[in-house]
């Protein structure tokens, strides 16, 4: 078959990823996230995926072991499975900057968030507030410090930023060329709003964004986001008449992990 880009994404799919999938030899891109598949992926039968260049099995019920050709793909071949039901034996014991394994395990909905985050321990004094300038400089508005959130991001990557928090970047910008600054947006507006250090820049994401924080105490907490448009700039251009639209969950684990991600659609 000549089809190089297959995209499922939130397709209510369920049962096993059909093993036809992987004998497609030209495919280069395939996202099957946000449905219901399960199975077994450790299989010769889904072996050929490895050749997949972006592979996307985002937020699926996938149980078994992570294939080994998945933890050895090169880094310019993004692999994401965040969110899936992995065995626990089966976690890589290095964290790899191509592959997402964000609550990729059984295990970790009720302990950790695996071998990323396995070298850094939890601050001595409880942790009460936390405030992220998202894409941007660490920067002091009021007496608040917004810390520094500049990672490049990629293609499928978790990147623990700091001991309590860090992000999880899911998505492939099919219409730009990848590089460095894809996941950043820079203001190409006038900003006339208070305080617009917090505006200046912004992490992009294609798919799913997710802040995760760690090490708070037990308790109740106010969560504040800030929000303005920085890129579609308000003249008569084209870019005026778009407009944006996505979901926003915050999610609590044990009282002890607030997660914070956001699916974004651009129309």
């Amino acid at each position: 078959m000549g089809m190089t880009d297959l995209v499922l994404r939130s397709c209510n799919l369920y049962g096993p990823i059909p093993a036809y999938i992987s004998e497609m030899e030209n495919l280069n891109r395939l996202d099957l996230g946000f449905n219901k598949l399960e199975g077994n992926i450790n299989t010769p039968d889904y072996e050929n995926l490895q050749n997949v260049k972006y592979l996307y099995l985002t937020s699926n019920w996938l149980t078994g072991s992570v294939p080994e050709w998945m933890q050895s793909r090169d880094r310019d071949y993004p692999t994401d499975i965040s969110y899936n039901n992995f065995s626990e034996s089966s976690e890589p014991t290095t964290c790899r900057e191509n592959l997402n394994l964000f609550e990729s395990f059984s295990a970790q909905r009720n302990s950790s968030f695996g071998v990323c985050l396995r070298n850094f321990q939890c601050p001595e004094e409880d942790q009460y507030s936390l405030h992220i300038n998202c894409g941007g400089k660490r920067t002091t508005i009021e007496g608040v410090t917004f810390e520094d959130d500049q990672d490049p991001g990629g293609a499928a990557k978790f990147v623990p930023q700091r001991p309590i928090w860090g992000t999880s970047n899911t998505g492939y910008f099919w219409d730009s060329i990848p590089s460095a600054t894809v996941y950043i947006a820079n203001n190409v507006s006038i900003l006339r709003m208070k305080n617009s250090e917090l505006y200046t820049r912004a992490r992009r994401s294609a798919i799913s964004l997710t802040y995760y924080a760690r090490c708070f105490r037990n308790g109740n907490y106010t969560v504040k986001l800030h929000f303005s448009e920085i890129r579609i700039r308000g003249n008569r251009s084209f870019h005026s008449v778009r407009r944006r639209i996505f979901d926003i969950y915050i999610q609590v684990v044990k009282h002890t992990v607030c997660t914070l991600y956001a699916t974004k659609y651009d129309f």
